[in-house]
């Protein structure tokens, strides 16, 4: 399980990472204040998890590593939406 939270803090190049900081800026932030800092970590780390296994759900097989903290971005992407 190490690797699916490792996972989310290696990114593929510079503007993986940075697309994925400036989306946690924009949305981010708003959510935490609305969730509280310790409930925000763990959606967000919730949502991560819930990425990676609905990738491994997805494609057992696949050779492609997984990399980035974007399916846990989305769900703060998602909900800012539910919240905003």
């Amino acid at each position: 399980w190490y690797t699916v939270l490792t996972s989310m803090f290696m990114h593929g190049s510079w503007f993986h990472i940075i697309g994925n900081m400036w989306f946690l800026w924009v949305f981010g932030n708003n959510v935490e204040d609305v969730m509280g800092t310790p409930r925000y970590v763990a959606f967000y780390l919730l949502c991560g998890v819930a990425a990676a296994l609905a990738q491994v759900m997805v494609r057992p097989d696949s050779a492609i590593p997984m990399v980035g903290a974007s399916g846990a971005i989305g769900g703060v992407m998602g909900a800012y939406a539910i919240t905003y």
